[in-house]
């Protein structure tokens, strides 16, 4: 058996903040399925940056995980379509970006709710 450390959760999820992204890392977006906030969705996605356009004002950059580890960037230009997902986020609307252990935290606040229910 495997014990996990005793913690405190605080109420609300406590996302990254956009000035403690490092690029390259993982981060985790979580989201839910339904109202109640008992259906977990959650992708791993990697930082690649801040303003990767030219017209851009304090925007966000991720890449879908297995795209960027098997080496592909967002300037490159021979991508194939649907070969790489990358997603661009307003720094403002990083709500359900965590780094692991905020992932985690949020996920043991779900465990809570779905055993409330």
């Amino acid at each position: 058996m495997i014990t996990f450390d005793k913690r405190e959760l605080p109420e609300g999820a406590d996302s990254v903040s956009p000035e403690k992204l490092t690029i390259g890392d993982t981060y985790f977006k979580v989201s839910y399925a339904d109202e109640g906030m008992t259906i977990p969705l959650m992708d791993s996605v990697t930082y690649i940056g801040r303003n990767l356009v030219d017209d851009d004002e304090d925007t966000l950059y991720f890449q879908d995980v297995e795209s960027y580890r098997e080496g592909v960037r967002f300037s490159d230009t021979d991508v194939e379509p649907g070969s790489a997902m990358f997603y661009a986020n307003p720094a403002e609307e990083l709500r359900s970006m965590f780094d692991f252990e905020g992932a985690l935290e949020e996920l043991m606040r779900c465990s809570i709710r779905r055993k409330n229910r």
